[in-house]
C-alpha cells in the first residue's frame, strides 16, 4: 500500500514543482522584458505597464509589483521615485519619462513576501 501511495504522490509532487519553477521563469522573463523596453525607450508607457499586468494575471498568482527609478541630479546627488510615484505619472500622462543614464529596478514578489524575481540597469535611449 505504502509504495502505491508513493508512486502517485511523488509524481504529483515532481510535477507541481516543475510547473512552479516554469512560471517563475515565465515572470522573469516578462520582468526582463519590460525593463529592457524601459531602458531601450527611456519610456514605461501604460500599454506596457498593462500588458505585463495582464501578463501576469494569466498566471493565476497575485503579484506585488515594485518599480524604482533613480535619478542622478548634480546639484543634490541621487533622487529616488517609487512606484506610487511612477504610476500616478503614468495615470496623469499616460507615459512616464527616464533620461539616459538614470536607473531603474523593477521587483515582483507574491503577496505572501516570496521573492520572484528583480532586474535592473541604466536607461540607454530617450526615444520618446
Amino acid at each position: 500500500m505504502l509504495s502505491s501511495v508513493l508512486m502517485f504522490i511523488a509524481p504529483v509532487l515532481i510535477m507541481t514543482e516543475e510547473n512552479n519553477r516554469a512560471m517563475q521563469t515565465f515572470v522573469y522573463t516578462e520582468i526582463i522584458d519590460l525593463t529592457d523596453r524601459i531602458r531601450n525607450t527611456g519610456c514605461l508607457t501604460g500599454s506596457m505597464y498593462l500588458n505585463f499586468l495582464n501578463a501576469l494575471e494569466d498566471t493565476g498568482t497575485i503579484y506585488d509589483i515594485e518599480i524604482q527609478h533613480f535619478q542622478t541630479e548634480d546639484e543634490i546627488g541621487v533622487q529616488m521615485n517609487s512606484t506610487d510615484r511612477i504610476l500616478e505619472t503614468l495615470a496623469d500622462d499616460g507615459v512616464y519619462r527616464f533620461r539616459s543614464g538614470d536607473v531603474i529596478k523593477l521587483k515582483v514578489k507574491k503577496q505572501d513576501g516570496t521573492l520572484v524575481g528583480f532586474y535592473g540597469g541604466k536607461i540607454k535611449d530617450e526615444s520618446y
